[in-house]
């Protein structure tokens, strides 16, 4: 009875909240005042290189580890390479002229992101070096989010806690070792967008945004969500320009080609989505109007 138990609970998502919480909670101690009565932070503060070298090696041991255990899923048949073989077919199409076609015909999602692997795959046109590319691109990750958090906390220790939590989330190798799929690149452009976010260089910030929005559709949401961001932090033409560029990625990509069938079967849904979409359109507009009157 205990185990059903621990098993509808799912232990590693248990146990990623207890990491997350934890480390709340430090960061939290981190950024209160000049931390005093916490002695024990001041001095680990002072040892950051270190922190930092740990978190480089962290990142090579996830990348090691996750691209041996990825391969020897592959050779044991467990991958799960339903999309491994889509993305598979849709780079060796591509050596061959033929873009943006899978095994089945046209690709069912614009992913263009995917060809940053063209140049690897064209060495060695082989499958299992999409696994070992995936886990490098997760691995990377986590110094651009370094890069970000030092920023937001002003400290070198918390930030690289910050990427140490990220590498071990149960469910980033979880996502890892499941198959091969465009979105493993969103982290690394997502966390690179934020982190030249906090340092104001817009024009970086803007080219790993259309990286992020060429992973997937739906990549959108976190150019939206970081538009919001920047509007909180009274970043008003910034984050009117994020909010309503991926409102705009969404009209052209998905709902262009989805959006009959969604009239046609759910006609209230339909029209609760167009006036949202219509509302954020409106209140992007009214934004950029005020950035341009406070400019």
């Amino acid at each position: 009875m205990a185990l059903l138990f621990l098993k509808a609970l799912n232990p590693p998502l248990l146990v990623a909240g207890a990491l997350i919480c934890g480390f709340a909670a430090v960061i939290s101690l981190w950024i209160r005042g000049s931390y005093r009565g916490y002695g024990w932070l001041e001095r680990l503060e002072g040892r950051r290189r270190g922190f930092i070298i740990a978190l480089a090696l962290l990142a090579g041991f996830y990348f090691l580890v996750n691209s041996w255990l990825s391969v020897h899923r592959y050779h044991k048949l467990l991958c799960g390479s339903w999309d491994l073989g889509i993305f598979e077919s849709l780079l060796s199409n591509a050596l061959e002229g033929r873009w943006f076609e899978d095994y089945r015909g046209p690709f069912d999602h614009f992913s263009p992101a995917v060809y940053l692997y063209l140049p690897f795959y064209a060495l060695w046109r082989e499958a299992r070096l999409l696994l070992v590319l995936q886990s490098a691109a997760l691995a990377a990750a986590a110094w651009p989010l370094y890069l970000f958090a030092r920023e937001v906390t002003g400290r070198a220790v918390p930030a690289a806690v910050c990427g140490m939590v990220y590498l071990l989330y149960p469910l980033v190798g979880q996502g890892n070792l499941y198959d091969f799929h465009a979105v493993s690149l969103s982290p690394l452009f997502f966390f690179s967008m934020l982190a030249l976010m906090r340092r104001g260089r817009w024009g970086w910030y803007w080219v790993f945004a259309v990286l992020l929005l060429s992973v997937k559709e739906g990549e959108a949401v976190l150019l939206f969500g970081a538009g919001l961001y920047l509007l909180s932090l009274r970043e008003w033409r910034q984050g009117a320009l994020s909010a309503g560029a991926a409102v705009a990625w969404v009209l052209l990509g998905t709902l262009q080609e989805r959006l009959p069938a969604i009239v046609h079967a759910y006609p209230l849904a339909a029209t609760a989505l167009a006036a949202i979409v219509g509302g954020t359109a409106a209140v992007t507009l009214l934004l950029m109007r005020l950035a341009k009157r406070d400019a």
